[in-house]
């Protein structure tokens, strides 16, 4: 007589064998790929954006203004970004801010003369000392305002969160080793409507 039952259990057996090779090949596959692409695959990836030079001069005089000057006033704040950058910054309040470059008669509505007219003008001297610790603590201006664009894309364009949630996601990106108080400064300086108008390099 045929012994059916030893045959099933021996079929079992090998199914549940080549199940295990399966599961131990499967597990492997994950770990090579956990290795090789650390960040995983639903990852988003900062899309790199061309960084406007002017602009980091204008953050890295912002970035390097003595505390004396930041506190002295208006007209001190802006004597020293025109110095360290050799941009003519326009500061009335009724005008677009703008920018000349000396020695040329253009002026042009840029996203330098608005972070320069915000520093100037719009934020108090308290937040001017913020923002340049901040720029400080996250390497400098350039290294942050790379980091920013690209990261403000990623959260806008990419993730579609609002305007003022993706300009404070991506300071916090861009300045992670700065203090909250100091990210909150960057931000209200990048959230200004000026700002975001006139940096489409950054915001579009």
């Amino acid at each position: 007589m045929i012994d059916f039952s030893s045959k099933i259990f021996l079929n079992l057996e090998g199914v549940n064998v080549m199940m295990r090779k399966f599961l131990s090949s499967l597990l492997m596959a994950a770990l090579v790929v956990a290795f090789v692409f650390p960040q995983g695959a639903n990852a988003q990836v900062d899309e790199e954006v061309p960084v406007d030079e002017d602009t980091v001069k204008v953050l890295s005089a912002i970035e390097n203004m003595p505390d004396k000057i930041i506190f002295a006033g208006q007209e001190e704040r802006q004597q020293w970004i025109e110095d360290y950058t050799g941009l003519n910054i326009q500061t009335a309040p009724s005008e677009t801010p703008t920018y000349s470059i000396q020695a040329s008669w253009s002026q042009v509505a840029t996203c330098a003369g608005a972070a320069g007219t915000a520093a100037v003008v719009s934020l108090t001297p308290a937040k001017v000392f913020k923002v340049k610790a901040a720029l400080k603590a996250a390497g400098g201006a350039k290294k942050f305002v790379t980091k920013f664009a690209s990261a403000y894309k990623t959260f806008k364009n990419v993730e579609g969160k609002p305007f003022t949630t993706a300009v404070n996601q991506a300071v916090a990106r861009a300045a992670k080793e700065a203090g909250p108080d100091a990210r909150v400064a960057l931000a209200s300086l990048f959230g200004l409507s000026t700002v975001a108008g006139a940096c489409g390099w950054i915001f579009e």
